[in-house]
């Protein structure tokens, strides 16, 4: 028969053993870096093109073809887009690109990665004089405040939230040259 001593030892040495598992675990589920591949960002963007919006009750315009880039020494993201936008007061759309940067943020809320700060880095149409560009500019930061300001790029699925059984929360974002480095925190 076993001795009380002996009991209270072994009793000891399993609940020693558990919590050394269990710092085993939790050292497995701390912070993580994980890569997106800008294909796969590109491919959901592409998803929510062509857009058609009206822009000041007097411009209809279209955006299609996205393109995404990583501007990694600027902390941004590029987006190119096939651009025709249209008013009243002339015959012919006029066809373009536009390419505009964003810097990139957590949304905690939507469990996804949303544009910040969008600017126009160019913007060009063909057949365009000197005035009516100007007027274009205006449209196109126009579109860079009011459409793509907290726009979603990134949707976390749940699976890339939770990992060896335990649930994360994005943290950081920063772009690399073929994608982003997400940095997840373990929740407590």
């Amino acid at each position: 028969m076993m001795s009380v001593l002996s009991l209270r030892m072994t009793r000891g040495l399993l609940i020693l053993a558990s919590s050394l598992w269990l710092a085993a675990c939790a050292t497995l589920s701390g912070p993580r870096d994980v890569d997106i591949p800008l294909s796969r960002l590109e491919a959901g963007l592409a998803k929510r093109f062509p857009v058609d919006q009206k822009v000041l009750e007097m411009f209809r315009v279209q955006l299609s073809a996205p393109r995404l880039a990583t501007l990694p020494a600027q902390d941004r993201v590029l987006i190119t887009l096939n651009s025709a936008i249209s008013t009243p007061l002339t015959r012919q759309p006029w066809q373009g690109e536009l390419a505009l940067s964003s810097r990139l943020a957590v949304d905690s809320a939507q469990n996804a990665i949303v544009l910040k700060e969008a600017r126009i880095e160019r913007l060009e149409a063909l057949g365009i004089d000197n005035q009516r560009g100007q007027l274009l500019q205006k449209v196109a930061d126009f579109i860079a405040d009011q459409l793509l300001e907290n726009a979603v790029l990134h949707r976390f699925a749940d699976d890339e939230l939770r990992y060896l059984g335990t649930q994360y929360s994005a943290t950081g974002i920063r772009p690399t040259t073929n994608g982003l480095q997400i940095h997840f925190e373990p929740l407590p």
